[in-house]
Formats: C-alpha cells, sequence, structure tokens
C-alpha cells in the first residue's frame, strides 16, 4: 500500500507536517464530514487531492465529485494530473456514467438539470473548493443537497465566515468536524520560517478641488433619484473611490443584474449600469472629461516606487481595468488584445489588464506568470477573477485599487501572493484611499481595512 508521503513524492509536492497530519486524521474517520479553513496559501488543494488519492488505494471510495469555480478548473485538473488520478469533466449534463472521479463547476453544478443528473449517482465523497460560495439565499445553496447524501463531504474554504452568522451557521450544518491553520502554525510545525514578512500600506491621496466638486454633485444626484438600495450603495462607492475615473467611464458600462451576489463576488459594472442612462449624471461625465484623476497619478508614483518588483492591481470594475491600462500603456507596444484582456510592451515595464470576459479565452494565471516572468517590472490589472484560488507566487505587490470593503475579498486578493512558494520578502500590500473635502468644510475620508 503506498504511504501518504510517497504520493506527495510521486506527486512532485514538498512534505508538510500539517498536510500529512490533516489527511492521516481524516482517513481515520468512516464517514468524514470536514470543513478544512486553513489559512490562505497553505495547500488545500493538495491536501483534499492527498486524501482523494488515499482513500482510493485503500478502496474506500469508487465516485468523487469535485465542485470547483470555473476561475480554478484549470489549476485542479493541472494537480489532479500530477496525482495520477484519472477524471472525467461534466461539460454536459448527460454525462457518462462509469469514472471514479468527477470535476465540475460550482455554476454548473448548482444549475436544476444538472444537480438532478449528479444527483442520480451515489457519492461516496463530494469535494467542494471556495466552499464559502453556498450561501443561503443563493442557487449555491442547493449544493447542500450532494453533501447530505454522499458518503462523506469535505469543504475547502481560507474564509469560512463572511461575516454573516446564518451563513456560517447554514455551512457549518454540511459537517462534523472544523479545521483551521494559520501561516503561524505552519511554521510552529515545521520549527522554521517558511512565509515572508508582509508590509501594508495605506496610500491616501488628497482630491483635487475639482474631483471633490465632482464627488458631491453625484452625491446630491443620487439623492435625488428614486433607484435600488443596492445600486446606490454600489455608485456611492464607485464614486467615491475616484469620481474622475467614474465619470470618464461611465459610457462604457450597461446595465444588468445587480443584487448581492453579484456585489460579494462579480464585477460591478452591471450596479453601475443601472444609472448610467441618467440625463443629469450623463452632463456631469460631460462637464467633468477633464477632470485631472489624483488617483491615478498616484498609481503610476507607485510603480515607480515599486520598480523591479511585480504588481497585481485589483479593481472591482471591468471598466477601471481597462481605463488603468489605457493610460498605463499609453505609447506602448500591444503585443496581444482581444474581449476582456490586453498586454503591452513598454520596455522594461510588461503592462496587461483581464476581465470575466478573457476568462474563456486565456489562461489568466499563466498568462500572469508569464508577465511577471518577462520583464524587470510587471503590472498586471485584474478584477477579481484572480482573487480567489489563483496561484501567482510570481507577483511580490497587491495593490486595492478602491476600498476593499469585504474582509472575506480582502483575504483572498492577498492570498494571491502569501503563499507557500513566495521567493520575495518581504511581499507589499497597498490600499488605496481617496481623501475628499466636502461641502461645509466637512472631510470625507474612505478608511482603509486594518
Amino acid at each position: 500500500m503506498t504511504s501518504l508521503v510517497e504520493i506527495l513524492r510521486g506527486a512532485g509536492k514538498e512534505l508538510y507536517k500539517h498536510q500529512l497530519d490533516f489527511v492521516s486524521d481524516v482517513l481515520w474517520l468512516p464517514q468524514p464530514r470536514v470543513l478544512l479553513a486553513d489559512d490562505v496559501g497553505l495547500g488545500k488543494t493538495i491536501q483534499a487531492l492527498l486524501l482523494v488519492k488515499a482513500l482510493m488505494e485503500f478502496g474506500r471510495v469508487n465516485h468523487v465529485l469535485i465542485v470547483v469555480p470555473r476561475a480554478v478548473l484549470t489549476q485542479w485538473e493541472g494537480e489532479l494530473q500530477s496525482f495520477g488520478i484519472p477524471y472525467f469533466l461534466v461539460e454536459n449534463r448527460d454525462f457518462p456514467i462509469g469514472h471514479r472521479v468527477y470535476l465540475i463547476t460550482l455554476d454548473r453544478a448548482k444549475m436544476p438539470e444538472y444537480l438532478d443528473a449528479l444527483s442520480r449517482i451515489q457519492w461516496d465523497l463530494v469535494v467542494i473548493d471556495e466552499a464559502h460560495k453556498i450561501r443561503l439565499g443563493t442557487q449555491r445553496q442547493r449544493l447542500k443537497h450532494l453533501c447530505s447524501r454522499a458518503g462523506g463531504c469535505l469543504l475547502l474554504t481560507a474564509t469560512p465566515h463572511t461575516g454573516d452568522e446564518d451563513d456560517f451557521s447554514f455551512l457549518t450544518s454540511m459537517v462534523d468536524v472544523a479545521v483551521r491553520r494559520e501561516k503561524r502554525d505552519v511554521e510552529e510545525y515545521e520549527g522554521k520560517k517558511i512565509f515572508p514578512s508582509l508590509k501594508y500600506w495605506v496610500v491616501q491621496v488628497k482630491a483635487s478641488r475639482e474631483e471633490a466638486n465632482a464627488l458631491n454633485s453625484i452625491l446630491n444626484l443620487l439623492r435625488g433619484i428614486n433607484v435600488e438600495p443596492i445600486v446606490r450603495m454600489v455608485v456611492e462607492k464607485r464614486a467615491m473611490s475616484s469620481p474622475a475615473s467614474f465619470l470618464k467611464t461611465l459610457g462604457r458600462v450597461v446595465g444588468g443584474v445587480c443584487d448581492e451576489e453579484v456585489v460579494e463576488e462579480g464585477e460591478l459594472d452591471a450596479c453601475i449600469g443601472n444609472v448610467a442612462g441618467l440625463r443629469d449624471l450623463r452632463d456631469l461625465a460631460e462637464r467633468f472629461v477633464n477632470a485631472v484623476d489624483r488617483k491615478l497619478a498616484a498609481l503610476r508614483k507607485l510603480i515607480d516606487v515599486f520598480k523591479g518588483h511585480k504588481i497585481l492591481v485589483f479593481t472591482e470594475y471591468a471598466s477601471t481595468a481597462e481605463y488603468l491600462f489605457s493610460d498605463l500603456a499609453s505609447g506602448c507596444r500591444i503585443v496581444d488584445s482581444g474581449e476582456g484582456f490586453a498586454r503591452a510592451d513598454c520596455g522594461r515595464i510588461g503592462v496587461m489588464y483581464a476581465t470575466s470576459r478573457a476568462r474563456e479565452k486565456l489562461d489568466v494565471e499563466l498568462t500572469a506568470t508569464q508577465l511577471a516572468e518577462g520583464h524587470e517590472t510587471a503590472v498586471f490589472i485584474s478584477t477579481d477573477i484572480l482573487s480567489e484560488g489563483v496561484n501567482l507566487q510570481a507577483y511580490d505587490v497587491v495593490v486595492n485599487y478602491e476600498v476593499v470593503w469585504s474582509p472575506t475579498k480582502h483575504v483572498q486578493r492577498v492570498g494571491r501572493i502569501w503563499r507557500f512558494g513566495q521567493k520575495a520578502d518581504p511581499v507589499y500590500v497597498v490600499d488605496m484611499v481617496l481623501r475628499v473635502a466636502a461641502e461645509r468644510g466637512m472631510s470625507l475620508t474612505c478608511i482603509s481595512p486594518s
């Protein structure tokens, strides 16, 4: 019988005690129902597949379902191959029976027609990655049914508590045991320093008088119109982040669904699009079309400060990602472009942006890594398609262009670079904040999370 150590070595993985201890303990459970909530970057995928491989070799499982977000599908496929685990990728509800391991995206698995098809199999083990996405009031809530019927259930997430007690209770009701280790725990296990130190900066940018006037005009306009509260909240956040870029990108967005699921996980342009057609707002956009964007100027200075580093710039808006790229890549040679992405060669600096529309066209993780390896300084601008489950140890700086109001999102973004395999020390996290003098001498300051 192959040992756990031999399985890891065969997969080309380093040996870490916390991973071996977790799998060894779970193997003793007759019907494992476990939430693995290790800190970001501690190898939850490796632990899950080590468990799957061991259970298969012991003859304890014959039907395994692995459910993952679309953004990390390629990563999971690669890791399954590393562990020598044959699998079938479910892309049609009429998938064949007879394979031992099935892989499906989270957004497919939640759909009623796929859920019905998956429910016809008696699963020995169901594994769900980024399990914090299973929340009350969303379609993903239905995935509890698969876990409940299965012989075992393994939930993976670094952020099990997203701020809602009911969602947390719902998630933990699916399991019997919860396990969480942080980076300092792993270093105690190993008896040595493994992770780089983290330096955290908050960059406050003082808005110009013109930007302050623009923001006050936008906020006053919003008070007088009737829009959905969630739309109002997103528009106000966007305007407070950078009124100049908000007005300059207004014409690029279209309306769409704006709900809590979109606000928590998606690109927020659709929410902005719900008010983009308002005449008074369009008039404001024309009035401030030439306003100086001091936050963008501050980003340029930051890139100069981090010369020689690899920088991830996160934004919640696809239109902002394109806007930043257009400015930073001005005068550079565009070497590749398509719907939702573009890459520019600026000599020693490489600049790229990617949004969710690029997800089907390129391997974003691979492309980001190639950009970092190909330039002395690399700047990759992305929406949150890169914020969860993606390994980007080639980068050592994370810049949050807007204040990140969701602690879950903030943790996930930082975890892209502060993880196993990071060679740089220290790594940097920079939160950019616009400080605006409001009307009547009041001070309006966006405070970054600490």
